[in-house]
């Protein structure tokens, strides 16, 4: 069974696409805009409008969804206790990738999301022990918070080689949210057998 995981985000879409839970082809979509200050990167598409980035991403996950005929596609649902502008934007890319799924007649009760915050505990348990928690300011031991640096470690401890060539900041840490989504959605897969659904 083939299915796509994506840590969807204007500036940097991780994609990896798994054959059952072995990562088997990974993408970054790095989208930009063109009134943006600095150097343009060669790895990045620059448009003139926000929508024309999601409509150059959607365009890539369809693209990809075909390629590789994948059964199901996973997306990291919205985080809603989270605030500013870029919420507005990201609920607008969810909104949009799954509406193109839609138009592509990919059946809509194979597009899943999973929560942020499962996918950062069980992506945790991979961590060596000792940091797999830490002290709160008032000396209370609590689980680790999982940043991109952390979970980009874990995908190393699970699978050396995933992320090889990549760092945290060239992309590595989106890949890793995806190989995570990807990973924890399998794992619920199994035990519900979704197949059957």
């Amino acid at each position: 069974m083939r299915y796509l995981a994506i840590d969807q985000s204007l500036s940097s879409c991780g994609c990896v696409v798994f054959e059952d839970d072995k990562p088997i082809y990974k993408k970054l979509i790095k989208t930009g805009s063109t009134s943006a200050k600095g150097k343009q990167k060669k790895d990045v598409t620059y448009f003139d409008k926000e929508v024309q980035q999601m409509a150059h991403i959607c365009i890539e996950v369809s693209t990809l969804v075909q390629q590789f005929d994948v059964e199901h596609v996973i997306l990291e649902s919205l985080s809603f206790g989270s605030i500013g502008t870029a919420t507005r934007s990201l609920a607008g890319l969810f909104y949009c990738i799954n509406y193109t799924l839609l138009l592509d007649g990919f059946p809509v009760k194979k597009i899943h999301t999973i929560a942020p915050t499962q996918v950062k505990s069980y992506a945790r348990q991979f961590l060596p022990e000792e940091e797999q928690t830490e002290e709160n300011s008032k000396g209370k031991v609590i689980k680790a918070k999982m940043s991109k640096k952390q979970m980009f470690k874990a995908v190393e401890s699970l699978d050396k080689d995933f992320l090889k060539g990549y760092s945290v900041s060239s992309g590595g840490g989106d890949l890793a949210d995806s190989f995570w989504i990807g990973k924890r959605w399998y794992e619920e897969f199994i035990k519900n057998d979704y197949q059957n659904h």
